[in-house]
């Protein structure tokens, strides 16, 4: 079973094309297929260690309100202003965090090799969320690289660097203004337009 299998190092990628070229350009050897909750994945060896590599799709996560709060009709639109979102999975992108925990489980090292900008340091806080829930011992590098080419690859490994939470951080700041400004404005109106409905 893959449940398992000693990981020495777990690769996250941006999407699926960046997870299969990182595997071909890292791989000494030939590189493996398997599907893990429908997700490809690349196994490969390295330095005699088992590797592999998963690509995702954008983010993983995304913010919401606490679920006694998206009751509409109980709670004032205004109150959305006193409570801080949460971050949640998303609904489209289970079988990737299923995945991610899976493979997490037993990986040494894990490699974040999400894209270089704020966006993909995000994403990269994300996974590295979901790996360490299940593997608060596993050790997180961020790789960064500007082309997918293989000296570009081999470059970003042998020197990987840290996550940025501060970066990741104002990525969700932004997420939550705008749910609090689109949530409190939607439900105002619409709460508005009822009662006017209502008084006809």
């Amino acid at each position: 079973m893959i449940g398992l299998i000693s990981i020495e190092s777990l690769v996250v990628a941006e999407k699926d094309s960046v997870a299969k070229a990182i595997a071909k350009y890292l791989a000494q050897g030939s590189v493996g297929i398997r599907r893990i909750y429908g997700i490809k994945t690349y196994w490969f060896t390295k330095d005699n260690k088992q590797w592999v590599s998963i690509g995702l799709k954008g983010h993983i996560m995304n913010v919401d309100f606490p679920e006694e709060l998206n009751k509409w009709h109980s709670v004032e639109p205004s109150k959305l202003f006193d409570t801080e979102p949460i971050l949640v999975i998303r609904e489209d992108t289970i079988n990737y965090v299923r995945a991610l925990s899976r493979l997490g489980t037993n990986a040494s090292t894990v490699y974040l090799a999400l894209d270089a900008d704020s966006e993909g340091e995000a994403i990269a806080y994300e996974a590295m969320l979901v790996i360490r829930n299940v593997n608060p011992r596993a050790i997180f590098k961020r790789v960064l690289f500007s082309a997918v080419t293989r000296n570009d690859i081999i470059k970003a490994f042998n020197s990987p660097t840290n996550l940025n939470p501060g970066l990741a951080k104002r990525v969700f700041t932004r997420m939550i203004l705008d749910l609090t400004l689109g949530a409190v404005f939607t439900r105002a109106l619409t709460l508005s337009v009822e009662r006017l409905i209502g008084m006809r």
